[in-house]
């Protein structure tokens, strides 16, 4: 029971970690991907990628416990950001995509003669 429970707050302290560095190229990668793929706009692309190049210069910077919290948190909202931002279009383009399709799928009136 013990080894259950140790493993548990192992488990729950890793959660609440993540490695910076790696968050950060993750990011990178998946701004992107966004923008090649169309989930992105081009300006909301750019901003996220300057926004990913400032947490890389702070990467290197922190030096304190508190620094490296801060810098987690940023990493934390810039990666919910891109997610939204990508997820954002998606839905866009799929209620874009079914209103195209309703539109093809509705009959012609008829026109008076």
């Amino acid at each position: 029971m013990l080894n259950g429970i140790g493993a548990d707050l192992k488990t729950a302290k890793h959660n609440d970690t993540i490695d910076v560095n790696t968050s950060v190229a993750d990011l990178e990668r998946r701004v992107a991907a966004g923008k090649d793929d169309g989930t992105l706009t081009a300006p909301e692309a750019d901003a996220l990628t300057k926004k990913v190049a400032d947490l890389k210069a702070k990467v290197s910077a922190p030096t304190t416990p508190a620094a490296t919290q801060a810098l987690t948190a940023e990493v934390k909202a810039l990666r919910t950001e891109v997610r939204q931002g990508r997820r954002q279009l998606n839905v866009l383009k799929a209620q874009i995509a079914a209103a195209v399709l309703a539109a093809q799928q509705v009959p012609a009136l008829p026109t008076a003669a």
